[in-house]
């Protein structure tokens, strides 16, 4: 990963360096995906998609969401034990896993309607395993600012999955290359980021309970919020294509893909440094109130003009990129355009809860998003609501709702900070 000028802030240096590997892990997969389509069927990628949606689910909890707390006590010796917790949990959801799997792999591949993914469905607890580890490593990286090695792992990660799913393909896998290609980019990844800072490897396990029990409203309430954030972007695909043609749900899974693009190069990566710093302050000062306007202000000062650009791009760039088909496309986005503005802020500042230990609030955030989509949808059934008003009307709710988040992010990070673990 390159070496950034002096002249940038030590945050900045940070986050220069995690959007560096993300714009080269983004850009791996879009490379090859003309190789990959020529290789693999139809077939294979609709096996994979049935293999990756039951794999998003179980990921989730993986570690019980223990790993969101190794960046909050005082000393890394807690830290490292929190971060072997982490990797131990994910232990055993994989041999949980692997016991679902041996009774009803055949039942389950039959229910999902491809018979075919029955022994592919073996590969799940190695799945779970492995990312449960990338998480643990990249929240322990975080903690020790090796933005390098997190930079690397995320391009290892994808550099990985790509070769393999390419030479797999080759030598005529089918679906099963892709899936082997994503498991072997999970390992070089945990084997990239396991290698530094060891102090996990050693770690006692004596207080291992006392901080399981310290941390408890980590899986008590952050694990069923993250449950819900899952459910709530697959429910969308689900009720568009109960609402619209095949063609609009189209047209929103490329926009989505399009304007998510900020959050998912610089706002992660903006995200991380964020979320190590704003610990860090409440470590030493009660507040987050310093490192949330810091990083509230760069956000609003890189978020205006990349989604300006992306204002004309879609207006003038969305046929001749996409092809004329996708012209009705761009009148979308831009209605869609202000909301992802706002999410890419508020969303990005969205772990000043996890610094704060609000986990019921947080918990409450992901029901009132997935209440009013439901709401909306129900509405929209009922009134016969065309794509565009119903867009309208989504991007005006959801702009709200990331706003009115926001201000309560604002509003945590100016107050001493409760660490009494409640939750609440």
């Amino acid at each position: 990963m390159p070496a950034w000028p002096r002249r940038f802030s030590p945050f900045g240096r940070s986050a220069a360096t995690l959007v560096s590997g993300n714009v080269a892990a983004q850009a791996l997969p879009v490379l090859a995906a003309p190789l990959l389509t020529r290789l693999y069927a139809p077939e294979d990628f609709g096996l994979f998609a049935l293999y990756a949606s039951l794999f998003g689910i179980l990921q989730v909890g993986a570690t019980l969401r223990y790993e969101t707390a190794i960046m909050l006590p005082d000393g890394n010796d807690d830290a490292a034990v929190i971060t072997r917790l982490s990797l131990l949990l994910s232990i055993a959801a994989g041999t949980l896993v692997l016991g679902a799997v041996v009774i009803a792999a055949e039942p389950l591949a039959r229910r999902m309607g491809n018979p075919a993914l029955a022994p592919w469905l073996y590969v799940l607890p190695a799945s779970v395993v492995l990312l449960g580890w990338v998480q643990a490593f990249t929240a322990w990286g975080n903690r020790r600012r090796a933005y390098r090695r997190l930079s690397a792992g995320r391009v290892t990660q994808t550099g990985v999955m790509t070769a393999m799913q390419v030479a797999l393909g080759a030598m005529g896998a089918g679906g099963g290359g892709l899936i082997g290609g994503v498991v072997a980019g999970q390992a070089a990844a945990a084997a990239v980021l396991g290698t530094g800072g060891r102090e996990w490897m050693t770690a006692g396990t004596g207080r291992m309970m006392t901080l399981a029990r310290r941390y408890r409203d980590f899986p008590r309430f952050a694990l069923p919020g993250a449950l819900l954030n899952a459910t709530a972007f697959n429910l969308l695909y689900v009720l568009l294509s109960v609402l619209f043609s095949g063609s609009e749900v189209g047209y929103y899974a490329l926009i989505y893909r399009v304007l998510a693009l900020p959050s998912s190069v610089i706002g992660n990566a903006v995200g991380l440094v964020y979320f190590e710093r704003a610990a860090a302050e409440r470590r030493d000062s009660g507040t987050l109130r310093s490192t949330f306007h810091a990083t509230l202000k760069r956000l609003v000062v890189i978020g205006i003009p990349v989604f300006a650009v992306l204002l004309v791009g879609v207006r003038y760039l969305f046929a001749p990129v996409f092809g004329a088909e996708w012209a009705e496309a761009a009148r979308f986005a831009i209605v869609l355009l202000p909301f992802f503005l706002v999410r890419f802020i508020s969303s990005t500042l969205s772990t000043t809860m996890t610094v704060c230990e609000k986990l019921k609030p947080a918990l409450a955030i992901h029901a009132t998003i997935i209440t009013a989509n439901l709401v909306l949808f129900a509405a929209a059934w009922v009134s016969g609501m065309g794509f565009f008003d119903f867009l309208l009307a989504y991007a005006v709710i959801q702009s709200l709702l990331y706003g009115a988040f926001l201000l309560y992010y604002r509003r945590l990070a100016i107050l001493p900070v409760d660490t009494s673990g409640d939750g609440t």
